[in-house]
């Protein structure tokens, strides 16, 4: 049996209502399939699709990693959209640099060497994802969400899981497999 299977910090639930309350303020809002407010988190490691093995191995070593789980403090910067080749794809908010949670990334990137990007792990950009962008052929909507600065004040996140994904064709479902707390 395989396990999609993620790592994340979670976001407290007053910040994920204010994102949320956001939404309603975008143009062209149809072309998006928005997350839920229980599925909006920072990913620190997709691992990816693995076998059972492998499954209860990163269980177990995220265990043993506990304590290097912190507490942190994010400050959203803006708005920003992924592109597959040319084409937007996903709308995310990002956040300023941090140093506590880059140390929890490269951490758990050399610690954990099992999953799609167990090799090169690339770049840490801490963000969350709002949106897959069904179309998008408005430039003044791209204009509109690249590089838009945000008014949210920063926020204490100390909620990591552990995640299993199951694809479905109404969006992705997740289990939580095991939380810890950040100190």
């Amino acid at each position: 049996m395989s396990h999609r299977v993620f790592f994340s910090l979670l976001l407290p639930n007053e910040f994920t209502r204010a994102v949320i309350n956001d939404y309603h303020t975008f143009p062209g809002m149809r072309d998006y399939r928005w997350e839920k407010p229980y599925k909006l988190h920072i990913t620190v490691k997709f691992f990816g699709e693995v076998n059972e093995e492998d499954f209860l191995t990163i269980q177990n070593l995220l265990d043993e990693m506990k304590d290097e789980f912190k507490k942190v403090i994010l400050k959203p910067k803006g708005y920003g959209i992924f592109y597959h080749k040319i084409y937007p794809k996903i709308l995310y908010m990002g956040f300023e640099e941090n140093q506590e949670l880059e140390n929890i990334f490269k951490s758990v990137n050399r610690k954990i060497r099992i999953g799609d990007d167990s090799e090169k792990p690339g770049r840490f950009v801490p963000h969350v994802t709002l949106s897959r962008i069904k179309r998008m052929d408005n430039d003044a909507l791209i204009d509109y969400f690249e590089g838009r600065r945000i008014n949210h004040p920063p926020v204490t996140a100390d909620r990591y899981v552990f995640f299993e994904s199951q694809l479905n064709p109404g969006g992705s479902i997740y289990t939580k497999v095991k939380e810890f707390k950040g100190e």
